[in-house]
């Protein structure tokens, strides 16, 4: 598949024992189940996803899959003591995750069973790596795991398997696809503002990471969604490019999404590595949150409708616009939404009052964190959760923005949309006035210009 040249080429450029992007899970053993059937389990999971049979070399500068039929897949099994359980699984789920694959020769599925003295099953310790599934592809692999540890539970027949997804991107049709969407690639790439493509200046210093946990966010998320019918994650990116626009002083903002094209029946279930890149252009305009939150969506739809092409061939285009504008263009900003954030259905409860979103500001948690990713982006927001609060993760060069302070604002910037429905200008007005009261400007830099020559909303 398309996508899986992209994680190759990634995978490749990281040193030995580097970060690995191996995405790591747990799934609870059932009372009554035995080891036996906790292994049948593994089993039968491993055979229902080509994706996690499969092994990968190269041949030509290109990946090359080959599903096996047969094979060993080793799995450990630790006895525990009471009490030691969170223990032993966080140990596991670290070494997992730190651990590359060989994929030339090694399955790239890892499982573990926790038991207790007794020989019990407490808990299943799954990881994969990301060649193999993406974030999506692993929640249904650990829901397939869920179900086969329950007895009497049947799966649905698979969905469509990553070869069968190939086959598919060479006919007529998907390269039709890819045609259109290269060409808006082509357009965005010749037209964006530099500020989205541009490198740094050398030396600008290394990237900051910061998370964020906030109920207030997931509650302000909801009373928007239930007004515009947007996706919490939709609304997010959104005014992320909002934001972005006014500490950049842009009136065009170009961020790069990671969009999984799961648009069809088949590929809703498809395990496999199924991330693209997506190019999101939203203009700011002098009109309300709400209408800006409209062009955003439809601007969205554009992004996802306009991603499925092959990445080296987008890089490609990324090399011709660095040749025909002068300017080095691995200075993007990317935004990466979990499968849980496309949620649209509102929800039955009582909605949020205005006055309980205000009173859960105090609970929001933001936490510098180590990161040692060369993502390839000098701004990379991680959309990790929107159920009761938002998880939020933010790297960025230190030069470009402060994450800490960026990850605030956009909370803000949320609350302030929905309350008073302002435009961009009051925004940066607002935005402006909250820093000189907060005393950030004594701070890390950020390049805020609230409304300036560049912002004039045309």
């Amino acid at each position: 598949m398309r996508a899986q040249t992209m994680f190759w080429n990634w995978l490749q450029t990281r040193p030995p024992m580097s970060d690995t992007l191996n995405l790591v899970g747990t799934c609870e053993a059932p009372a009554n189940c035995g080891l036996s059937e906790v292994l049948d389990a593994i089993r039968a999971l491993v055979e229902r996803h080509d994706a996690l049979r499969t092994h990968f070399f190269e041949e030509d500068g290109l990946p090359v899959q080959e599903v096996v039929r047969s094979g060993e897949l080793r799995i450990a099994v630790h006895t525990i003591r009471p009490g030691e359980a969170d223990t032993v699984v966080d140990r596991i789920k670290r070494a997992f995750e730190a651990q590359p694959f060989d994929m030339t020769g090694q399955l790239p599925v890892r499982a573990a069973v926790v038991t207790d003295q007794d020989g019990t099953p407490l808990t299943v310790v799954l990881a994969a790596s990301h060649m193999a599934v993406d974030g999506w592809s692993f929640q249904i692999v650990s829901d397939d795991l869920t179900a086969l540890l329950e007895p009497g539970r049947t799966l649905p027949p698979r969905a469509q398997q990553p070869l069968e997804r190939a086959a598919y991107e060479a006919t007529a049709g998907a390269l039709r696809r890819e045609e259109r969407a290269l060409r808006h690639w082509t357009r965005s790439l010749r037209e964006l503002p530099r500020t989205w493509l541009e490198d740094l200046p050398p030396g600008a210093g290394e990237p900051l990471c910061a998370d964020m946990t906030s109920p207030a966010l997931a509650a302000a998320l909801s009373l928007l969604r239930s007004r515009t019918r947007m996706s919490s994650a939709m609304i997010l990116q959104a005014a992320t490019a909002l934001l972005l626009g006014l500490y950049r002083d842009e009136n065009e903002v170009g961020v790069q999404l990671q969009v999984a094209p799961r648009f069809r029946p088949e590929t809703r279930e498809l395990v496999g590595a199924f991330n693209l890149p997506g190019m999101f252009r939203v203009r700011l305009r002098d009109e309300p949150f709400s209408i800006f939150l409209a062009h955003a969506a439809a601007a969205s739809m554009k992004a996802y409708a306009n991603c499925e092409c092959d990445p080296q061939k987008v890089a490609a285009l990324y090399v011709r616009a660095k040749t025909e504008r002068g300017i080095t263009t691995t200075g993007r900003c990317m935004v990466n939404a979990l499968a849980s954030g496309f949620e649209t259905d509102v929800s039955a409860d009582p909605p949020h009052s205005l006055d309980s979103i205000e009173k859960a500001l105090s609970q929001t948690r933001v936490t510098d964190r180590s990161l040692d990713l060369a993502l390839g982006a000098k701004f990379y927001l991680y959309i990790l959760d929107v159920s009761d609060e938002v998880l939020l993760r933010l790297s960025a060069d230190r030069k470009f923005l402060p994450p800490r302070q960026f990850l605030l604002d956009l909370e803000w910037l949320v609350l302030e949309g929905l309350k008073s429905d302002a435009g961009p200008a009051d925004l940066a007005t607002a935005l402006a006035a909250r820093r000189q009261r907060s005393g950030s400007a004594s701070c890390d830099p950020v390049p805020l210009q609230a409304p300036s020559n560049r912002l004039d909303l045309a």
